[in-house]
């Protein structure tokens, strides 16, 4: 899978996927939640690519925004 080859580059480079593999903790940052609407990581679009769930490269690419907006917003 196409994508799931680009999320595997994205990850392998830790210096800037180390914030974004897996899902915010609600333990380590309990006010996550309540000021991102669409939590995103890095291991859910795999997961999502793995079981082929993005109809278009558009939902994709909107996934990966997900995460970077998410950054900046919190």
């Amino acid at each position: 899978n196409v994508l799931e080859g680009i999320v595997e580059a994205i990850v392998k480079r830790p210096e800037i996927s180390f914030h974004f593999v897996k899902p915010v903790s609600k333990k380590e940052y309990p006010d996550y939640h309540t000021k991102i609407r669409h939590p995103m990581d890095l291991l859910t679009i795999k997961e999502r690519t793995r079981k082929m769930e993005y109809r278009s490269r558009d939902e994709f690419r909107h996934d990966v925004y997900q995460i970077t907006y998410n950054a900046h917003v919190y």
